[in-house]
């Protein structure tokens, strides 16, 4: 997939995604959600934002947003309001959401939001199409994720207390592309955090403040 638009790498993803099958995906799945319920930014976040997962082609998160509730935490899903915009709403469980037209779960709008009066949020769980270990993310296209990264990052900057968001990718083994091949614009959002079936991968900074990606180990 070398130096590949974006609109290309969209494509060839949908065709390999298209042809996993449902044990292989429900498999990975359950390997990702246990990485990710092992983080210590899980453990330690009060305020979570996750999404309800595509009915196919990529990892499934009714198991997170279920363990997210049972633990007490602020649980928030996106509701998309405009043709770039989403929103995070609060949600209490997962019995009164609203299929929309992609057919994905979210909320009626109602409840609170993150960037309601004071609600922020600790951690973003982020899906993707395609995604490298230089914690690069490709999305589907609208930019609901990037507008809304940078939206929570200028209301962060009128704030007096720290509010930093820590941003997981995760997805399956086939989403995975070669290092830097993803093409990323300056409104572009890299990751904090990439979990696969196999791998953790997090942003590190070294003595000089520059930024690198390495394997985190993780006792599950």
């Amino acid at each position: 997939m070398t130096h590949l638009s974006k609109k290309k790498i969209r494509s060839l993803m949908s065709k390999v995604l298209s042809e996993l099958s449902d044990q292989l995906v429900e498999a990975e799945s359950s390997s990702v959600c246990e990485k990710v319920l092992s983080l210590p930014e899980w453990r330690k976040c009060k305020n979570v934002c996750l999404y309800m997962s595509l009915p196919q082609m990529e990892i499934r998160t009714h198991e997170l947003v279920h363990q997210a509730l049972k633990q007490g935490k602020n649980v928030f899903l996106p509701k998309c309001e405009g043709r770039h915009t989403m929103s995070m709403y609060q949600v209490y469980n997962t019995n009164h959401l609203i299929k929309n037209k992609w057919q994905i779960p979210e909320p009626d709008g109602l409840s609170p939001k993150v960037m309601d009066d004071e609600i922020y949020c600790d951690l973003i769980i982020m899906p993707g199409v395609a995604f490298d270990s230089n914690l690069a993310r490709l999305g589907h296209g609208r930019g609901y994720y990037d507008d809304f990264i940078h939206r929570y990052k200028a209301w962060c900057s009128q704030k007096s207390s720290r509010c930093d968001i820590y941003k997981v990718g995760i997805c399956l083994s086939k989403q995975v592309i070669p290092n830097n091949e993803i093409p990323m614009n300056p409104l572009d959002e890299f990751l904090d955090s990439l979990i696969t079936p196999q791998n953790i991968y997090q942003r590190h900074y070294n003595a000089q403040g520059k930024t690198f990606t390495k394997l985190q180990n993780i006792e599950i």
